[in-house]
């Protein structure tokens, strides 16, 4: 004899919210606010607290979007091109402490320019790649 499922069903959404929030561009969180509402009624949650939970599924679920539109106009052909797969040995001249601080794109808070130049078939275009891809 099996043990009977439990199945748990999260609150819906009120079908009049619907438009309201696609008129505010906030259609994404038809999928967050059923789990968010359960969690908010499991946990007794402020309405404060509900609200920065709605809000920051929200802020992720674009940046997300704007990270996966970004890479796609990129048309990266090959994602390998990471730092974690870069083979340093071959060329060990490179300054591998630079290359790395470049990944993390200080340079772009700092407001400063950068150059990567050399010979084809060297590393500047796998660096180049890969300081997109980290981005």
């Amino acid at each position: 004899m099996k043990a009977p499922v439990m199945t748990m069903t999260l609150p819906s959404i009120p079908p009049h919210l619907i438009p309201s929030l696609k008129a505010l561009k906030l259609g994404g969180m038809q999928e967050s606010l059923p789990l968010r509402l359960e969690q908010a009624q499991q946990q007794r949650l402020g309405y404060t607290e509900f609200l920065e939970l709605l809000l920051g599924d929200e802020i992720e679920r674009r940046a997300t979007r704007a990270l996966a539109s970004r890479l796609g106009r990129a048309h990266f052909e090959d994602g390998d091109k990471t730092f974690e797969n870069f083979d340093w040995t071959f060329n060990p001249k490179l300054p591998q402490e630079q290359l790395r601080d470049l990944a993390t794109g200080n340079y772009l808070v700092r407001k400063e320019h950068i150059l990567l130049c050399g010979p084809s078939g060297i590393a500047a275009h796998y660096v180049s790649f890969s300081i997109g891809v980290c981005k």
